[in-house]
């Protein structure tokens, strides 16, 4: 205990107005001074108990997992008590056969494996599970499961307009081509149509049958698709009993290619061109091109949903070359064990120029809408 003595003569000359009383308030100090020494000793002893009591309680939990994962990684096996004559022999492993030097070695495949995409870049494959060819995300006629809804703007006979698309593309077989491309054989098939939601039986306003025979290459970041395809237009028997519409049997057969090409891995640029031919009716003109891009985002929201957007263009020669437009924009829903290499998106739409939907390709329209597109 340091108390220096300077210190207590000036207490002590404070507290006391008499110097006769000095002694009694310097020994009365003296007291009080020792019991706060003895109250700071026992409580630094008893902090010091709590920590060494608190090392060894973690030391004890500590050293109990490190013996309980030890146990889960290397587990003991305890012998069953058996008698010897109990106990069978062990086996005695066969010597391993002598390898032939020029007999390949072949590693074992289980028919429950399923075919990676390491694979499928080699080789010829069967049924794949990919595309070579993305889809065109904003083609109206791009083959694709969807639900639709489309706003008409100012348009003499329809207004709320329902929209169901069924269809798909599927890749048949798959092989190689030089330099590290691939080649893929497929079928296209889908049907577009639209229904009057102001209608009181929501009428089928019209029908379009899709179906066509793709062959498709990819060298990495370029693509290209070359197909032959069928399409025919069927007015609903409600709507055309209804208003009274001249109906027209369009139909036609046609013959197109599409270049595109990958920008990284957020977007793609595409153009094309394509020739319609045994058309009904037989005066349609034949040539239009086609153009489009899409966007998509680095970075996906909570590792699930991806902002994404896509504009595709088109001129018909039937047009005087006239542009049609169709933007679409919104969200991707990604999950590999779900969707693998299949597509959700939930899309916003606008689509400007001439009527995609059969027989009414000469009045040209306006609508917004929103949709959710399943591509495979």
């Amino acid at each position: 205990m340091e108390i220096r003595l300077i210190d207590l003569i000036h207490e002590v000359q404070d507290a006391a107005n008499d110097d006769r009383e000095v002694v009694a308030a310097l020994d009365d100090m003296l007291n009080r001074r020792e019991e706060e020494y003895r109250d700071r000793r026992a409580a630094t002893f008893a902090h010091a108990r709590w920590l060494l009591g608190t090392l060894c309680l973690c030391a004890a939990l500590f050293g109990g997992a490190r013996v309980t994962r030890a146990q889960e990684e290397f587990p003991e096996t305890t012998p069953q008590a058996t008698s010897p004559e109990a106990t069978p022999p062990e086996p005695v492993p066969p010597a391993p056969a002598a390898e032939e030097p020029d007999q390949p070695k072949t590693p074992p495949v289980s028919a429950e494996t399923p075919v990676s995409a390491q694979e499928e870049a080699t080789g010829y494959t069967f049924l794949p599970s990919r595309a070579l060819f993305d889809p065109l995300l904003a083609d109206v006629r791009w083959p694709r499961f969807s639900a639709e809804y489309q706003a008409y703007h100012k348009d003499p006979i329809l207004g709320n307009v329902g929209g169901a698309n069924f269809g798909g593309t599927l890749p048949i077989i798959q092989g190689p081509l030089p330099f590290e491309g691939r080649w893929e054989g497929a079928v296209q098939a889908g049907v577009f149509s639209i229904f009057d939601l102001d209608a009181s039986s929501h009428d089928l306003v019209n029908a379009d049958y899709f179906f066509s025979i793709p062959l498709t290459a990819r060298w990495g970041w370029f693509s290209t698709m070359l197909r032959v395809y069928h399409q025919s237009s069927h007015l609903g028997d409600e709507f055309l009993l209804r208003t009274g519409v001249d109906r027209i049997n369009l139909s036609y057969e046609a013959v197109d290619i599409i270049p595109s090409f990958d920008l990284w891995n957020w977007g793609r640029i595409y153009f094309g061109g394509g020739y319609l031919f045994d058309t009904d009716p037989s005066n349609l003109k034949n040539k239009y091109v086609q153009l489009g891009g899409e966007v998509k985002s680095p970075v996906a929201f909570w590792g699930w949903l991806r902002p994404i957007a896509a504009l595709d263009c088109k001129r018909f020669e039937e047009q005087n070359w006239s542009t049609d437009y169709s933007a679409r924009a919104g969200f991707q829903f990604e999950n590999e064990k779900i969707f693998k290499s299949r597509r959700l998106l939930l899309l916003g739409e606008y689509y400007k120029g001439h009527s995609p939907n059969g027989q009414f390709f000469d009045r040209r329209i306006e609508f917004f809408g929103v949709g959710l597109h399943f591509f495979f």
